[in-house]
């Protein structure tokens, strides 16, 4: 933790960045206990006012309690599908001049993407273009980001309690994105297990490892299909075990019985 604290500090963020987050274009109906569901993820939030009159309807801020929570949902959050509608999140900035170059900037953003799909300033009124612009927007930006080599689609949990069903692993894994395919052990050498294949890269293995489920705290990998990933897997697993037999001072016979 303490290293955790000190990689922190050494990070300097965008002028912009900062604990409160402006929301647009969220569904109408809204409430608060459903911003926290969608927010509370990235961190302790402190404060959620969502709008309720005719000019604010549609919008909220979100006050994080660390200014990093607020970065991190801000990256993540932006494009996100909330019932058929793509968010627009924003740091809050209390000055007009920040303010300004903000808009600019979304308005440069535009241009660029009105450009590259062909889309004229009268086909924006229809409804459907916006979303198929935030949506290229976010994976513009998926694709600048350079994954570690093991990361794929497909997800291997392990310790989930024996009784789980398919459809609540889909309430559990399904906030991550679309999923293609959901397999639960049946077996008794693979219950407790469980393969989920999403149609995308997600960021569910970085948020659901250690995730408690009935009092039994997920171990979520990627699925490596390679034998020279499950030869690795295999070695470290009895180097495991070796440290386990000489720790407790058992032998190999006494494992056999």
């Amino acid at each position: 933790m303490a290293l955790a604290m000190q990689k922190r500090n050494n990070v300097r963020l965008p002028p912009e960045v900062n604990r409160v987050l402006y929301i647009r274009n969220l569904p109408y109906k809204i409430t608060s206990d459903e911003m926290y569901d969608i927010f509370g993820k990235y961190g302790a939030i402190r404060q959620i006012r969502v709008g309720n009159t005719p000019e604010t309807r549609g919008t909220a801020f979100v006050v994080f309690e660390d200014i990093f929570d607020a970065k991190n949902a801000c990256d993540h959050l932006s494009g996100f599908n909330v019932c058929n509608r793509y968010l627009v999140v924003l740091y809050y900035q209390s000055t007009k001049a920040f303010k300004r170059v903000d808009v600019d900037k979304k308005q440069e953003e535009l241009e660029k993407m009105k450009t590259k799909y062909n889309i004229s300033t009268d086909e924006l009124k229809n409804e459907e273009n916006p979303r198929k612009i935030a949506m290229a927007l976010a994976m513009q930006k998926r694709n600048n980001v350079r994954l570690p080599p093991e990361v794929n689609r497909v997800l291997y949990i392990r310790n989930l309690p024996y009784k789980i069903t398919s459809d609540e692993m889909y309430d559990i894994f399904g906030k991550y994105g679309a999923i293609r395919q959901i397999r639960v052990g049946n077996t008794p050498e693979t219950r407790g297990t469980a393969f989920v294949i999403f149609l995308m890269q997600k960021n569910a293995c970085d948020h659901l490892s250690g995730f408690n489920v009935c009092n039994r705290y997920l171990v979520v990998l990627y699925y490596q299909s390679t034998k020279a990933f499950k030869r690795v897997d295999v070695d470290k697993k009895q180097e495991e075990l070796e440290k386990m037999k000489t720790k407790y001072n058992i032998s190999t016979d006494e494992l056999k019985k």
